[in-house]
């Protein structure tokens, strides 16, 4: 039996991945296991030895074993094929007492950064060695106790404890190996993609206002969506800021969770209820809509004006306007403005308002459709003509409207007759003279003013003047018809008779005018005596 050795072997058993390292080339070679702290070394290092040269160095070294007490365990390792991912070191007492139970421990470590499988150590036994028990359990078969271990996670350590006895004084040499399974895996997601679109457009507008729509599509599946398109149709009547009729938005890749927003301006070109639908595809079929209803009002105004037909000259003339909503929306704002006529003094007008440069202003605030209001301007025409009054009014997002009305204005001719005689009362035989006035008093102009006087028996004919020329026929004289006769304008005529015979004489004067229509008498009394 050889000499003691220097301690039984702390055996360290690596396998791990590598090239032609010093224990690669000396396994090829057939010569055994390499030295221990060969792992990092190349076949070509001058310290590349195998284990049995190794142990003939050390023993050479060593001095003779002294008889001492059994010396505790102290680790060594031994490696060879770096290749593997698992390393077992093994830690045992130098040497032990004959039939004297001791334990030794087998530590298994995953060496890698990735999980193995299927870990199993088998430990070969000694002939000389009798187990007692082993922690965890083994099974044995022969000489040889295998533990199936399962996963070693990266980095750590599975530890084996085996206790037993040396039943006779040969040296005990127990070795051990490994295997286990290195995962290859390969993993391929699947995932399931998802859009989904949400438009939100203002319910109610009025024609003026723009609609503004935004689209929000956003992926709620788990993978990318591509090709990722959003159309929508736009019902008549409806286009986008820039005329067309349809929305066209290209996303392209959509992904997973993202959400993409964007907004498009429409316009309506009517009034009424639009219904459309936005509609976003992609790459595997993927669709989805969402739809929005947006309803267009407006306020329509309407405006009447009403006034007399005629008026008389220094009458007043009062315009009545009368403002309604006729649309289906609020109109705000309203505004009435009125022209006054010119030639007109400005009398009065409704909620007090004053005129400035010409023109009232009323502010109406806001009418509800189907509401109506009314206000009115009274103004006091200078001159006859026609006399036209006109009116508009305004709202926001409503059209202006406008109405007039028209007022003729006419004087009136109003010639007041008056005779007078110069001297009251005269001798037979002396004259006196008869003075006729016409006065129009009225607003307008009249013509064809005609006098025509009458002398009794008593009167003799002397001579008449005046305004126009006048002619005596028997006891009638007849001017002729004066052309026309302003208002406030006066014309004169003067007969002038001789009294040839007591009386309490009548002189008589019958006028007419166009404006008339009709003779107007007018006698004038005169005494004559002897």
């Amino acid at each position: 039996m050889k000499k003691a050795l220097l301690s039984i072997t702390l055996a360290a058993v690596v396998l791990m991945a590598g090239c032609y390292s010093c224990e690669s080339y000396h396994e090829m070679k057939g010569t055994g296991p390499v030295a221990p702290g060969c792992e990092n070394k190349v076949y070509w290092d001058d310290d590349c030895m195998t284990l049995a040269e190794y142990m003939i160095e050390q023993e050479q070294a060593a001095p003779a074993p002294a008889k001492a007490a059994p010396a505790k365990a102290q680790p060594a390792e031994v490696c060879w094929d770096t290749k593997g991912a698992v390393k077992i070191t093994k830690t045992m007492p130098d040497e032990v007492q004959l039939n004297q139970p001791f334990e030794y421990q087998i530590h298994v470590k995953n060496v890698c950064n990735f999980d193995v499988s299927e870990v199993m150590v088998v430990e070969t036994l000694s002939d000389n060695f009798a187990v007692s028990s082993t922690d965890p359990s083994a099974t044995r078969k022969g000489s040889e106790l295998s533990w199936m271990l399962g996963s070693l996670a990266a980095g750590d350590t599975e530890v084996i404890k085996v206790v037993g006895q040396a039943n006779s004084t040969d040296t005990i040499e127990h070795c051990a190996t490994v295997t286990y399974v290195v995962p290859s895996c390969g993993s391929v997601a699947v995932v399931v993609p998802a859009i989904q679109i949400a438009a939100t457009a203002p319910a109610e507008v009025l024609l003026c206002d723009p609609i503004p729509v935004t689209y929000a599509v956003t992926n709620t599946g788990t993978g990318a969506a591509s090709n990722v398109v959003v159309n929508e149709q736009l019902p008549s009547g409806l286009v986008t800021a820039d005329g067309k009729n349809k929305v066209v938005f290209e996303i392209g890749t959509l992904a997973r969770g993202e959400t993409k927003e964007f907004e498009k301006v429409l316009q309506a070109e009517q009034t009424g209820r639009y219904a459309k639908t936005a509609v976003v595809t992609a790459d595997a079929g993927l669709k989805d809509n969402a739809d929005t209803v947006t309803v267009v009002k407006q306020p329509v105004l309407a405006i009447t004006k009403t006034s007399p037909e005629k008026r008389y000259l220094g009458r007043t003339i009062k315009y009545d306007v009368t403002v309604s909503n006729k649309g289906d929306a609020v109109a705000s704002n309203v505004v009435v403005t009125d022209k006054l006529p010119g030639n007109a003094e400005f009398v009065s007008a409704s909620g007090g308002v004053s005129p400035a440069n010409g023109e009232l202003v009323w502010n109406l605030g806001d009418m509800a459709p189907g509401a109506s209001k009314s206000v009115s301007v009274t103004v006091k025409p200078a001159r006859e003509g026609r006399y036209v009054n006109r009116a508009a009014a305004e709202a926001v997002c409503a059209e202006a409207v406008d109405a007039s009305s028209a007022t003729n204005v006419e004087g009136i001719a109003a010639v007041l007759l008056e005779v007078i005689d110069v001297e009251d009362p005269i001798e037979l035989g002396k004259e006196t003279t008869y003075v006729i006035t016409a006065t129009n008093q009225g607003t307008s102009t009249d013509k064809n003013i005609k006098i025509v006087c009458e002398l009794e028996g008593s009167m003799q004919y002397v001579s008449a003047t005046g305004a126009t020329n006048g002619k005596i026929s028997g006891k009638t004289i007849t001017f002729a018809p004066l052309a026309k006769l302003e208002p406030d304008a006066k014309a004169t005529w003067k007969v002038v008779i001789k009294a040839v015979s007591e009386d309490d004489a009548r002189f008589t004067v019958i006028m007419n005018t166009d404006a008339i229509g009709r003779p107007v008498q007018e006698t004038e009394a005169t005494q004559f005596y002897e």
